[in-house]
């Protein structure tokens, strides 16, 4: 009787059984695998939890945040924190600001500028939003270091051996400084990113303009469509990237003389011709003083009655009259706020929000003696710096002092060496440094006609942070002050 195919069943059953066996126990385990890894998960993730929020990330234009205020540093949690309070963030060193949070993360909006090449930390106590577990997040960062620019003059002769030259150089660094513009004779210059505009005199005393592309080394004779006249009161707008300047009137043959008027010149637009700022209905608009409003197109010109207008330079728009003002003292840092003074009186104007109120400055509690100079303001508190002419035992005003005036009183943070005067002040545009140029009294007047200087001139810098002198350079005219 045969048995092959019998035994063949028994087999194939048997390898049944053991195959379904195996699959049994495998999805077994994988199920036990699996239950596993999701307990395991669970276990981490609980943890991660418990343990409080981490650091994964930040974000900080550092080259806005010390050029505009409102710039954001944005810290990225590795889950959702529950609100921080601003009393739970530190900054060191100091700097105002407002903490708001979304989800996992924490932005904090800086109400001023910070400091050129500082190192900055941020500590925030945070907490998770589903567990209350309580982390240290932690960062820090580096602000970038700004060029600083200067003129040195040679002898003010046409004959001079060495050329006028513009030098850059870093304001932390003490590596020597380059010279990015030379010329027989540099009146004024103005710097606005890559570009550099110069004033520069001929033999016969007569104003060009020629913009240098600082990254190509190209020059652009830049025309004005006026004969006679001389340039003066050179300036940059900053980030808008214009540049502007006056040009005296031109003589008529009655011997009348037309109003000193203003110029734009664009370097994005291709051309080589300044644009004239009109006045209502296309007229001139006299300019005896005039800046820009930093950053815009925009700039505000006093005429010969001391009447202010707002207006869009590259436009034919309509100026806008801001009143009649004595004195202008200039913009606070960072700001479209414009302080100005009539007598004791002074107003703020806020060309932002368009409205003008009286503006508490503080009083400088100096030496009776001392003759008050040029301020500038460095915040809408009313807290400024101001140079004093400070009188010798003959009460010849033969040297200068720079106070600091703030809610702390009235404190001298600079002071030349004897026989040395303050010609002139102004500040970065952050308002954190003052640069002040000084002259010795056995100077040299280079008797250039339009702008005169002295030989030798040096320019140093004051961190008004710590209320010390940096760096001192040689030459004047630093670009903070164009």
């Amino acid at each position: 009787m045969p048995t092959d195919g019998v035994a063949a069943e028994g087999r194939g059953s048997t390898e049944g059984r053991a195959g379904r066996r195996a699959a049994r126990r495998y999805r077994r385990l994988t199920i036990i695998v699996v239950a596993s890894l999701a307990a395991l998960g669970g276990v981490l993730g609980a943890a991660n939890t418990l343990q409080g929020p981490r650091l994964t990330s930040a974000e900080i234009n550092g080259q806005g945040a010390v050029g505009r205020p409102g710039q954001r540093l944005v810290l990225h949690a590795n889950q959702p924190i529950a609100h921080v309070d601003a009393s739970q963030v530190t900054v060191t060193p100091s700097v105002p600001f407002t903490a708001t949070t979304s989800g996992s993360d924490l932005t904090l909006t800086l109400d001023g500028m910070l400091d050129y090449e500082t190192d900055y930390t941020v500590t925030v106590t945070a907490k998770s939003l589903y567990s209350g577990a309580a982390a240290s997040l932690d960062y820090s960062f580096t602000t970038p270091d700004v060029s600083v620019y200067t003129l040195i003059r040679d002898t003010g002769s046409v004959a001079g051996d060495e050329p006028d030259r513009v030098v850059r150089e870093s304001l932390s660094s003490d590596s020597p400084g380059d010279e990015v513009f030379t010329a027989p004779r540099i009146q004024e210059y103005a710097v606005s990113g890559s570009k550099l505009a110069a004033i520069v005199l001929d033999d016969q005393n007569k104003t060009s303009l020629v913009v240098r592309d600082l990254s190509t080394g190209a020059d652009t004779a830049v025309a004005t469509g006026v004969e006679t006249g001389s340039m003066r009161y050179l300036k940059s707008s900053g980030a808008s990237g214009l540049f502007g300047f006056t040009v005296t009137g031109e003589s008529a043959p009655d011997g009348s003389t037309s109003p000193t008027t203003l110029f734009v010149y664009d370097p994005s637009s291709g051309g080589a011709t300044a644009r004239e700022v009109k006045g209502f209905d296309g007229a001139q608009l006299p300019a005896v003083a005039w800046a820009f409003v930093q950053g815009t197109t925009s700039a505000v010109i006093q005429d010969y009655d001391q009447q202010l207008f707002l207006i869009d330079v590259t436009t034919d728009s309509v100026p806008s009259p801001l009143g009649r003002h004595a004195e202008v003292h200039g913009f606070i840092p960072g700001t479209a706020q414009l302080v100005v003074s009539d007598l004791q009186d002074f107003t703020r104007i806020d060309l932002q929000a368009a409205k003008t109120e009286a503006f508490d400055s503080l009083t400088a509690q100096a030496d009776p003696s001392y003759y008050p100079g040029k301020r500038l303001y460095l915040g809408d508190q009313g807290d400024y710096v101001q140079e004093f002419d400070v009188p010798d035992s003959e009460h010849q005003y033969s040297t200068s002092a720079l106070m600091l005036i703030d809610e702390s009183g009235t404190r001298q943070i600079y002071r030349p060496d004897a026989g040395t005067r303050i010609r002139n002040i102004c500040l970065s545009p952050n308002g954190r440094v003052a640069a002040v140029e000084t002259f010795a009294e056995d100077k040299q007047n280079d008797k250039y006609p339009n702008v005169p200087s002295y030989l030798p001139m040096t320019t140093t810098f004051i961190d008004l942070s710590s209320l010390e002198a940096t760096k001192s350079v040689d030459g004047w005219m630093p670009d903070w002050c164009q």
